[in-house]
């Protein structure tokens, strides 16, 4: 892996150390990949070569063989902690773990018939530059899923975290030319019984390093949070309506195949 950069390495070193309290905090992060999972069932895909990116600790390497038994799996993510947590504890048949930089993959082009990216975009820091990587190495028919945070996630808390609205995300799968971008958002709330089980989770995924909790008012008393989750998806380049010609030879597209800006 290439030299990571200072905030790289801050992620990196806060992940790995929550390797090991990531699975049972990360309840939010793990409903939002059933939800997107949920989402590919639909689809009748067959990929042949799976990339699950940000995989952590592995979680969705089971529900990714189970979906798709013929695929070839390859889980990355940057904290090397994450995946030797993985390696020992989420040993699934036909999968293997790297350790590398999501905007630093080290694949060729057209690599991967799927890409599933749950909840780790918001970590990068040129997503337009990742998404011109992801489309060079899927499959001109192959699908790119992923899940991120957006900007009004935790706003009860006004915590700091510069999170990319959904129309970001848009115009970078547009940019990258993919085919057939879609982007959508929902907002989940999760009920704690205590402010202090929200923080502690928070800490325990490594999403948030929280300091000085025991001077935050009403630590104790239940709350409500919301989450605002975008779904993201497109296909390679060749993904494209299905075409007709008329008696002159002319290319007819259907009408309701076509996207209007």
């Amino acid at each position: 892996m290439k030299k990571l950069t200072p905030y790289k390495r801050s992620i990196a070193q806060a992940f790995g150390a929550a390797a090991h309290t990531y699975d049972q905090a990360a309840f939010v992060e793990q409903q939002v990949g059933i939800r997107l999972l949920e989402r590919l069932d639909a689809q009748q895909l067959q990929p042949l070569r799976i990339l699950d990116l940000g995989c952590g600790t592995g979680y969705f390497m089971q529900q990714l063989r189970t979906r798709f038994p013929q695929a070839s799996i390859i889980g990355a993510d940057i904290a090397f902690d994450m995946l030797k947590f993985a390696s020992k504890n989420n040993e699934v048949p036909g999968v293997n773990y790297i350790c590398a930089d999501a905007e630093q993959l080290p694949f060729t082009a057209l690599t991967f018939d799927l890409i599933f990216a749950n909840c780790c975009f918001m970590h990068v820091q040129e997503l337009e530059k990742l998404c011109s990587a992801l489309k060079k190495i899927l499959t001109p028919n192959g699908r790119l899923v992923f899940s991120a945070l957006g900007p009004r996630t935790l706003h009860e808390l006004a915590m700091p975290a510069p999170w990319l609205d959904m129309h970001v995300y848009g115009d970078a799968l547009l940019n990258a030319q993919f085919t057939d971008p879609v982007v959508d958002v929902e907002v989940l709330t999760f009920t704690y019984e205590k402010l202090g089980d929200l923080l502690q989770d928070l800490a325990e995924t490594g999403a948030y390093q929280i300091e000085d909790t025991f001077d935050l008012p009403n630590i104790d008393q239940p709350c409500a949070a919301e989450f605002e989750i975008i779904y993201g998806s497109a296909w390679g380049n060749n993904h494209l309506p299905k075409q007709t010609k008329d008696s002159e030879g002319n290319v007819l597209i259907p009408l309701q195949s076509i996207s209007y800006m």
